[in-house]
């Protein structure tokens, strides 16, 4: 694997043939790869951080169904039935952590 300055170097070789060559664009070139992984991990973040508050959304008003017995018809029409079956809270508790810990591995490595 080839170290920065020998990738720098032969990018710069081939940039200073064209007939006005640019340090920026050279500089890009060697950055490329790095900024788009960056700003891909830290769009998933992103999206993550989002994610949570929604999902816990989810999780109180399972919550408040449970409570009511889930038989007022109110989950029904609402759509909403499918947070009065067996364990929808315990998978949104679990997509809950996935999104943080998604969200926190897309920040770490941007």
């Amino acid at each position: 694997v080839a170290s920065d300055f020998e990738q720098f170097s032969r990018i710069w070789a081939e940039e200073q043939k064209r007939p006005k060559p640019k340090l920026r664009k050279a500089m890009f070139r060697l950055v490329a790869p790095m900024f788009y992984k960056a700003l891909a991990l830290q769009g998933v973040s992103t999206c993550m951080e989002l994610l949570g508050p929604v999902l816990l959304n989810q999780v109180l008003r399972a919550i408040e169904l449970r409570q009511n017995g889930c038989l007022d018809g109110s989950a029904v029409e609402s759509g909403e039935e499918y947070l009065c079956y067996e364990g929808v809270g315990y998978a949104l508790c679990a997509a809950i952590f996935v999104s943080v810990f998604l969200g926190a591995v897309g920040k770490n490595e941007a």
